[in-house]
């Protein structure tokens, strides 16, 4: 994940994740008019029991190379727009910014999720 910290709220700092990812029978790429996603991302901050994980869809992905018997592999990149990365609403955080990580997986067609991921810190700039 780059860059390690951005100003919270900002309309022009992006966090970068990416991540490499291999799928054996490349069903990869679900229905983007159907509520089963690709990407799933949360936020540690909202950890409480109960608390999901929100839903992004891949890029089109070409049909003409998958291939159940050789898989489909590569490398994403999730893009996170500051503007939407805010402080914890108490003054402690409104002033001294805030600190996260992500957690990712992704979903093939078949409904099989990947192993979960965790980025390292972010830090949210006041």
């Amino acid at each position: 994940m780059q860059p390690d910290s951005v100003q919270s709220g900002s309309p022009t700092d992006t966090v970068f994740i990416a991540f490499s990812f291999s799928d054996g029978d490349a069903d990869l790429g679900n229905n983007p008019n159907d509520t089963i996603y690709d990407v799933y991302l949360r936020d540690s901050r909202y950890d409480t029991p109960g608390s999901t994980f929100t839903g992004y869809f891949f890029p089109p992905i070409d049909q003409t190379i998958e291939n159940p018997d050789n898989g489909i592999s590569g490398t994403a990149v999730f893009k996170q727009l500051a503007a939407f990365l805010l402080p914890r609403q108490d003054s402690n955080h409104i002033k001294n910014g805030d600190t996260l990580y992500f957690e990712l997986y992704i979903r093939d067609r078949a409904g099989h999720n990947s192993d979960t991921i965790k980025t390292t810190n972010l830090y949210l700039l006041p």
